[in-house]
């Protein structure tokens, strides 16, 4: 899911139809987006695998 909006908000600013200040509003939004991704790989890189 975090990657998606990722996606669609990297397209959104890419776009010349999106507002300047659009554009400015959804650049936080994007960063938290990559925070969230960033921590959750940092989690998965510390689990260690489960072997049943």
């Amino acid at each position: 899911m975090w990657i998606g909006t990722i996606a669609t908000i990297d397209a959104l600013l890419d776009s010349p139809r999106i507002a300047k200040g659009e554009k400015t509003r959804l650049l936080p939004e994007r960063e938290r987006a990559a925070r969230v991704v960033a921590e959750i790989d940092s989690c998965a890189r510390t689990v260690p695998e489960v072997v049943a």
